[in-house]
């Protein structure tokens, strides 16, 4: 059973969360709080849940000896990690079935947790690992600072290029068919010949149509979130041993309405981190097969003017509605919080903290500790 969106998440002993529970609409999420508030830690408490990268005890409120996560998913669904004084395991719930222990420890993910939610890390190349539904705090801008052939490699992933490509490397390395003398034969040969390149003619559309599709989804964010003539552009070098790409922004400024074209880089980091952001959506939702799970975003936005934030959130919306997508977004920004379906804001006075939900108030006891995010 794979479920789709989370309704409610629940969070003990988890940094600066002594018990915090927050619920989820099937849309757009926002979680809004200062630093040092426990944003991070959210994100932290999921990825040591769902991927098992995290640590307990690197997660465990200061003076305490157990925590836990809990996830409940609108399917009926619940799955909770805990650890208790070096013991860890998962508890699974499927409807209308008795909970069921299982043991686990760190950097290991039992199957049968995986069985619950279907979601793992991808990997892009022999470079890149990583989890598109949910980044890693501090994670860098998606794909935005890496080599070309990784870029190349991912494009290549949106639509299954990659299949192709190893079906093309096997055509080249299997040895050539031979008759019972042991000598090559001409019709095998030529017929192979004949498949390598119907194969390659393939790959090299498929990529082409990638790339095209990505094109147009960012470039349509970046005049919808900008309001301007910014283009997105890739350039792809099929023919470089191995495929490069990079990315680009084209657009008219100055006198005469001249054509600028210059790396994603030389438009500052706030340009930057919104098309890293429209990359990692535009490959979450032309994933094939489709992706399971929430989009969670950690703060994928730091540096935009307040003239444009606001344009972000309306973006993150139209996505959510029109993929069927729900996002769960962690800010500090109370501008990206006008467009949301749900609004957690975050605060934590006098050491207890106050998760207000949007028509409601959830109050939890918390306990600031000196790993607290």
């Amino acid at each position: 059973m794979i479920w789709v969106n989370i309704s409610r998440l629940v969070l003990e002993n988890i940094l600066s969360h002594r018990t915090t529970e927050i619920q989820f609409d099937a849309g757009l999420n926002v979680i809004v709080g200062e630093s040092g508030y426990g944003k991070s830690s959210i994100v932290r408490g999921l990825n040591w849940l769902i991927l098992g990268e995290e640590q307990a005890v690197s997660l465990l409120a200061y003076g305490q000896s157990r925590c836990r996560v809990t996830v409940y998913t609108d399917d009926g669904v619940s799955l909770t990690r805990e650890w208790d004084e070096g013991e860890e395991r998962y508890v699974i719930a499927l409807p209308g079935g008795p909970p069921r222990f299982v043991p686990c420890r760190d950097g290991f993910m039992p199957p049968e947790a995986v069985a619950c939610h279907g979601i793992v890390p991808s990997r892009i190349g022999t470079r890149l690992k990583l989890c598109l539904q949910l980044p890693t705090p501090q994670e860098p801008p998606f794909l935005i600072n890496h080599p070309a052939n990784v870029k190349a490699t991912a494009l290549g992933s949106l639509q299954g290029v990659l299949a192709a490509d190893a079906a093309l490397m096997n055509l080249r390395t299997d040895d050539a068919p031979a008759d019972q003398s042991g000598r090559s034969n001409p019709r095998s040969t030529e017929f192979r010949g004949q498949v390598q390149d119907l194969i390659r003619h393939s790959v090299q559309s498929v990529r082409t149509r990638a790339k095209d599709e990505l094109e147009c989804f960012v470039t349509t964010a970046l005049r919808y979130t900008f309001e301007s003539d910014l283009d997105f552009v890739v350039l792809y070098d099929p023919e470089s041993e191995p495929a490069g790409a990079d990315f680009f922004i084209r657009s008219r400024r100055g006198r005469g309405d001249r054509l600028l074209f210059a790396p994603v880089a030389a438009y500052g980091s706030g340009i930057s981190e919104f098309i890293a952001l429209a990359l990692r959506v535009a490959f979450m939702v032309s994933a094939h097969p489709p992706l399971p799970g929430p989009l969670v975003l950690d703060e994928p936005i730091r540096s935009l003017s307040d003239q444009y934030i606001s344009n972000v959130g309306r973006f993150l919306k139209s996505v959510s509605d029109g993929f069927d997508l729900q996002i769960i977004l962690l800010t500090h920004d109370q501008h990206l919080t006008g467009s949301a379906d749900s609004v957690s804001v975050l605060s934590l006075p006098e050491g207890e903290t106050i998760v207000q939900h949007r028509g409601s108030s959830i109050r939890a006891r918390s306990r600031r500790s000196p790993r607290s995010t």
